[in-house]
């Protein structure tokens, strides 16, 4: 009987079955990202070293043997003999654990520049976490995804599922994902405004994963550069993140081109000659966030021996050590781009004579604003500084300032950047074009004048977000780019059969009286969320306001915990209900939207967690814009007079509201959703009819 031949594999069976592959390891061990990661690695090592010992035979012909067939010369990495993926599955159920353990540990020997140490973070043998039989059916699924050689799957395909596994474990897990992934489109942008050219040496101090330094050569290649020319250097403190970057490479066939280091960076440097760091064309990272443990009382002590950090920054504030760590690492033409949070861009001490060090010597290119929660664990603003040791002659005494805090997409619980505002910040920076609201060029001088404050907003009156009730920006689009907003807006509205059938099933919900609803006090549906945050002089806080008439949120300023009165801050998160207590009946008070998760408010607004598997966020949002409920609150609050009342959080939670079941209010939202998007085109076509105007009536212009 002929053999089956395997199903194909596309990219998103691949990252399926991948997933699943979680679930058969979740409550066994609680570092199943390494374990599902080692053995995709491993299937598609022996996959492949099998597709070259068959490659090899044919090659060699009639001097053929399997001893010459496994000479280093055919194969990518060496698979020691009786440690194949098929030797595993072959061994009996009760043996299977330590024959995995085996096969890696020899992998690792025969490979050892690509993978000394890699493996020793699993343990497949560990009976108590993994019993035989359940070991058994997790590498038969892995089994059942087929040759995983070249034929079948390329590097791309499987460079991509691997990042986006690393992707969904980084979601999953919270706070903690942050420090081993930087979201693909953040390193998307970063790479686009470092253009890797050939010959190029890339560096990444604090590489987590390896994602940024992967992500300068996919830029490379795509812009035709030989990429078999760029050679890849980082460093990574993480023992278990380290492995998966060597394993990252490897599958995305840069092992040769890549060199990651197990290590501090800030305390043994592994890149070094003598102690002078070694300089790289192109240096990029993401370091940690509001680092408490990055050895400020080491080099407070003792200083630095390589000579790097001039300024010691706050303790709970390493991301000026690591900055001063990558500047002495670039060449005499070196580029760099880093993520950094807003706060090291106004606060003083180290880290201003660091902002000054750097502007004074004109080392600075440009800054890009991000918009809010693009990363895990992190919703704080966020910029990328780009410094270039030569700055082409127009560029000199000058920063080109970029506010890309608009050009988000919410997606699941996070926001990503979109492909047109990574292509448009991208575009800006190359060409170097001021755009009003978006790009300015600011000289020294008026940096200076700041007191070398570099938030980009203060130079930039920013298109994504605004201060107090109902201010908006002015359109300054062109004619041509107001048409192109217009067909981009006109071109996510949903059919007009989907409206007509979603107005016909909303016409029918509200037309057949409260049947199945429910009567209902806020307390049933909401509780206070008491937990708050106590303010730390050295952090800096992005503070949210309250929109009158239910209108939602709105960024009022970020806060340094030195200048402020407030001793604890509430920290606010997507789907919370809040509202202000002071002049309730103005009905300040509304759902948060995933774009303001993770800010903070006082404790003048009071937050309440909902019962999701009673009512869904949205719909209580739309409740919160009826003014007979901001009636009810005014009714409900106190004090010697109205205009001075408050309501506290007890007596707002027993106003009463009538609570459809979650398919009539997911209708009402959806309804909601499509008049947003219908108001967005009409938005879009009054720019154009503007533009139009401007074009046709402005002095010079001709019409024509």
């Amino acid at each position: 009987m002929a053999a089956t031949e395997p199903v194909p594999l596309t990219l998103r069976r691949l990252e399926d079955h991948l997933w699943q592959a979680a679930d058969l390891f979740r409550n066994k061990v609680s570092n199943q990202k390494d374990y599902i990661l080692a053995l995709l690695f491993f299937k598609r090592a022996s996959d492949l070293y099998k597709e070259e010992t068959d490659r090899a035979l044919e090659q060699l012909g009639e001097a053929a043997t399997d001893e010459l067939a496994r000479d280093p010369a055919f194969h990518v990495l060496q698979v020691p003999a009786g440690h194949t993926w098929d030797d595993v599955r072959d061994t009996d159920e009760a043996l299977q654990g330590k024959a995995l353990n085996d096969a890696l540990a020899a992998i690792g020997r025969a490979n050892p520049k690509q993978l000394s140490g890699v493996f020793e973070r699993t343990d497949f043998n560990n009976k108590m976490a993994l019993p035989s039989d359940d070991l058994a059916r997790i590498v038969e699924h892995f089994h059942e995804l087929g040759p995983l050689d070249s034929t079948r799957v390329s590097t791309d395909m499987l460079g991509q599922a691997y990042e986006w596994l690393i992707a969904k474990f980084a979601a999953a897990s919270g706070k903690g994902g942050g420090e081993f992934y930087t979201p693909a489109e953040v390193g998307k942008l970063m790479a686009g405004l470092l253009e890797p050219q050939t010959g190029d040496r890339i560096y990444d101090p604090t590489c987590g994963s390896g994602g940024l330094l992967l992500q300068c050569l996919a830029r490379a290649d795509a812009q035709g550069v030989n990429v078999r020319s760029l050679f890849v250097y980082g460093q990574e403190l993480n023992p278990e993140t380290w492995a998966i970057a060597r394993m990252n490479m490897l599958l995305h066939g840069a092992g040769d081109a890549a060199e990651i280091k197990l290590g501090d960076t800030l305390a043994t440097p592994a890149f070094v000659d003598g102690a002078t760091p070694k300089t790289f064309d192109v240096v990029i990272a993401n370091p940690p966030f509001s680092s408490k443990n990055w050895g400020h009382e080491r080099f407070k002590a003792g200083g630095d021996p390589f000579d790097r950090i001039k300024h010691l920054p706050p303790k709970s504030h390493g991301e000026m050590a690591f900055l001063q760590h990558m500047v002495a690492s670039m060449k005499e033409n070196g580029r760099l781009a880093v993520v950094l949070p807003n706060g090291v861009f106004f606060r003083g001490g180290a880290e201003l004579a660091v902002r000054k060090d750097l502007i004074d010597a004109d080392l600075v290119e440009a800054i890009v604003q991000l918009p809010v929660d693009l990363f895990y664990g992190a919703g704080i603003p966020a910029c990328v500084l780009v410094i270039n040791r030569a700055k082409a002659n127009e560029r000199e005494g000058r920063v080109l300032m970029i506010d890309n805090s608009g050009g988000f997409e919410r997606r699941d619980t996070k926001n990503i950047l979109s492909v047109e505002a990574i292509e448009r910040a991208v575009a800006t920076f190359n060409g170097g074009e001021e755009q009003e609201g978006f790009a300015r060029w600011v000289g020294r001088e008026a940096i200076a004048s700041e007191k070398y404050h570099l938030v980009v907003r203060r130079y930039v009156g920013g298109e994504g977000q605004y201060k107090g009730a109902a201010r908006r920006q002015k359109s300054e689009l062109g004619f041509e780019e107001s048409v192109e907003a217009y067909v981009a807006a006109r071109g996510t509205r949903s059919t007009e059969a989907d409206v007509g059938s979603l107005i016909a099933a909303v016409r029918d919900i509200s037309g057949r009286g409260r049947e199945g609803w429910r009567h209902v006090a806020l307390r049933e549906i909401a509780a206070v969320d008491g937990a708050k945050v106590k303010v730390d002089a050295s952090e800096e806080y992005p503070i949210v306001g309250v929109l009158n008439a239910g209108q939602g949120l709105f960024w009022r300023e970020t806060i340094s915990g030195a200048d402020t009165t407030y001793a604890t801050l509430q920290r606010i998160r997507t789907g919370q209900l809040v509202y202000r207590k002071l002049t309730a009946w103005e009905g300040p008070i509304t759902v948060v939207p995933a774009e303001f998760d993770g800010g903070y408010v006082s404790s003048e607004f009071p937050t309440f967690t909902l019962d999701e598997d009673a009512v869904l966020p949205e719909f209580l949002a739309l409740v919160c814009r009826r003014p007979s409920f901001w009636n009810e609150m005014r009714i409900r609050s106190r004090g010697t007079a109205e205009r001075r009342g408050r309501l506290n959080p007890k007596d707002f939670l027993t106003v009463e509201i009538q609570l459809p079941d979650l398919d009539a209010q997911a209708r009402f939202v959806e309804l909601e959703r499509v008049i947003r998007r219908i108001d967005a085109e009409r938005a879009a076509l009054g720019a154009v009819g503007a533009a139009a105007l401007e074009r046709l009536l402005s002095p010079g212009q001709d019409p024509a």
